[in-house]
């Protein structure tokens, strides 16, 4: 007679939200702000121990951070209400690249500007961009901010150059500074969405079962969708970042390969 003396503790397939092994995990309970779902993403927000559901996220926003400014002859370190974009000096999840959009004005000259603030870490960075002679460019950053704190801007041959400071179209990474975890599935209640108020269950690292948009292999990223159209799904996940409207699930790798549909990531 055949005795089976080994056991698997993984699932080739469960349902989004479930832990995918019987190995360790990290939980917590956070109290839902906004209607949460299963299998997705629980967002960090203004009250530390509620969640919030993934939103929409904009692609760019060439005067979200400065409305529009003039240059002038003395150097200016535009801070504050200085700030005065729809974004302003506020917190952007997830965090963004910036941009500084000029006129064509011979009073913009060759010289160094400076945006300083916080990374998609929370701690202090700051980027040089590189303005040339005239204006009339578009610089892109290629770093990412969580909050923009201060815009530098050398003195200048006069007051007529006109510019405007945003975000451009590239998401940076989801880290923990925003992300709770992923909602846990729990056989014990029904699979609709936990109600605003409700005391939601979250995996913060281990396996757990998900919903992918695309194919996956062992130990690809995982990124999330932030910016949804026809019949795409806010806060899916997916191998790859389809242009820029998905963000990197910092520390999150896919397990095992397969196909579209429920799959594993390990949140670590």
């Amino acid at each position: 007679m055949t005795v089976q003396t080994t056991y698997p503790f993984d699932r080739s397939v469960g349902y989004p939200g479930q832990a995918a092994d019987a190995g360790p995990h990290r939980r917590k309970t956070v109290i839902a702000a906004a209607v949460l779902t299963a299998g997705f993403l629980v967002m960090r927000g203004a009250t530390p121990a509620k969640g919030y559901a993934v939103e929409a996220r904009d692609a760019a926003d060439a005067d979200g951070i400065v409305a529009s400014r003039a240059t002038a002859a003395t150097a200016a370190s535009i801070t504050g209400s200085g700030l005065d974009g729809a974004i302003g000096q506020e917190s952007m999840t997830p965090p963004r690249n910036i941009t500084i959009t000029a006129t064509s004005h011979a009073d913009f000259d060759l010289t160094t500007w400076y945006v300083r603030g916080l990374d998609e870490n929370g701690l202090p960075q700051e980027e040089a961009f590189v303005m040339p002679n005239g204006g009339n460019t578009t610089l892109v950053g290629n770093k990412f901010f969580s909050a923009v704190t201060e815009v530098y801007v050398p003195a200048q041959s006069g007051t007529s150059g006109a510019f405007t400071v945003g975000t451009g179209s590239k998401l940076g990474p989801l880290t923990k500074e925003f992300v709770h975890g992923i909602a846990e599935y729990t056989a014990s209640r029904e699979p609709e969405a936990f109600p605003v108020n409700y005391a939601v269950p979250v995996i913060e690292e281990g396996p757990v079962y998900v919903t992918s948009e695309t194919d996956y292999s062992d130990g690809d990223e995982v990124y999330v969708r932030l910016v949804a159209s026809g019949d795409e799904v806010l806060g899916a996940f997916r191998a790859t970042p389809d242009s820029t409207d998905c963000a990197l699930l910092a520390g999150a790798r896919f397990r095992r390969s397969g196909s579209a549909g429920v799959a594993c990531i390990d949140l670590s």
